[in-house]
């Protein structure tokens, strides 16, 4: 099922919802492509600002040639902190022409070196996991260092030093729980979007060499 019939598939199943009167709100992300909005109540991250705060701390690490790196899947918070790096470079003045954003599997040997013609010296991931597989096989094809930075600030970006981005999940959860209650005591107040501001985590990968 592509993005179109996914993104329809989501549709309806909340729209089922809604007829036979249970309340939904949505977390993490919305039903509809960036940068649209479903009428349902909404509460997550801020992915245009992720993308920007992790492109500025690279920026702000020396890196001046950035790209970015997702998986293949089409969903739309790529396009959003896609966005939200190329605001960053453009703040600073840095190239934004040819292709920056690269989608594919992360343990392709071809895939990765289609994203290393480009000659980064930053790499801006998706998430966490993709930056550990990605960077796994780098290791193996070349020898310059690249800095970079995931997303999702997982057990194992500790404790290999990644840099990333940490999401407030006990307020987004929190607050979901909160906007729940008010939609079951009869509140009408028009779809409300919630953002929350991701927690910058520098480490090695992008302070080190």
């Amino acid at each position: 099922m592509g993005e179109r019939g996914v993104e329809l598939r989501n549709q309806e199943i909340a729209e089922t919802l809604r007829r036979k009167g249970i309340t939904v709100v949505l977390i993490d992300r919305d039903i509809v492509p960036f940068p649209r909005r479903s009428d349902f109540d909404f509460v997550g991250i801020d992915n245009v600002q992720a993308g920007y705060v992790q492109a500025k701390h690279l920026i702000a690490c020396g890196c001046r040639r950035l790209v970015y790196v997702s998986h293949e899947k089409q969903v739309w918070t790529v396009d959003a902190r896609y966005n939200g790096m190329r605001n960053a470079l453009e703040e600073c003045g840095l190239p934004t022409d040819g292709p920056l954003l690269f989608r594919g599997d992360p343990t392709d040997e071809s895939f990765v070196r289609t994203v290393m013609r480009r000659r980064p010296d930053g790499l801006v991931f998706i998430h966490d996991d993709m930056a550990i597989a990605f960077m796994g096989v780098c290791s193996r094809l070349y020898r310059r260092t690249v800095k970079y930075i995931g997303l999702d600030d997982i057990s194992h970006s500790r404790h290999l030093g990644i840099s990333s981005l940490r999401q407030p999940a006990r307020f987004i959860g929190e607050e979901a729980a909160r906007l729940m209650a008010l939609r079951l005591g009869h509140d009408t107040l028009p779809p409300r979007q919630v953002l929350f501001s991701a927690e910058l985590i520098p480490r090695l990968s992008s302070l080190g060499g």
